[in-house]
């Protein structure tokens, strides 16, 4: 609604009611969200919140008084880096607190592919197409870097959002 600055989810509420815990993407501009949220509290009932540790604006956002509200009447928050969960230990020294990254491995653990040059095909992207990802910036590069791939080498995109459209016209 409003475009994009207000979101609802229709949700199975008998599920939402019943689940000994809830996980939630913290997104404080889906209604669905604080219908849940308060639902949860009011019933005494576990929830954790999901999601990037500050807003896009960073720490100072004019919304962070608000999230720590939120972060603070939760049953505990799982962030996406190790570094947010540090931060957010502070913040919150009483909360269960975790870290799942968004990636299959741990920094640690990666290491150059053991594939042959000849092997390795495809590059892929999978997110939101909005343009704060620059996706219109990897299909260009993409272009100058097939000069030195093999011929059969795909850029494939997995996802939707507000450039979807822009992307295909730029594609097609």
């Amino acid at each position: 609604f409003f475009k994009r600055k207000l979101l609802y989810q229709k949700l199975p509420w008998k599920k939402v009611y019943k689940a000994k815990s809830v996980v939630m993407e913290f997104n404080l501009r889906n209604f669905s969200f604080y219908l849940v949220f308060f639902s949860r509290i009011i019933f005494r009932k576990d929830i954790f919140l999901w999601g990037h540790a500050w807003s896009r604006n960073g720490k100072n956002s004019k919304s962070e008084n608000l999230r720590v509200i939120f972060k603070k009447l939760s049953t505990g928050y799982i962030a996406y880096t190790e570094q947010q969960k540090k931060e957010l230990e502070k913040q919150l020294p009483h909360k269960k607190i975790y870290a799942a990254n968004n990636s299959i491995y741990f920094k640690d653990e990666m290491s150059p592919s053991s594939l042959n040059e000849e092997e390795i095909t495809d590059f892929i992207y999978v997110g939101r197409l909005v343009k704060e990802k620059k996706i219109l910036f990897l299909i260009e590069a993409f272009k100058k870097a097939t000069l030195f791939l093999p011929a059969e080498t795909k850029l494939v995109i997995v996802g939707n959002g507000d450039e979807s459209q822009k992307i295909k016209d730029y594609l097609f």
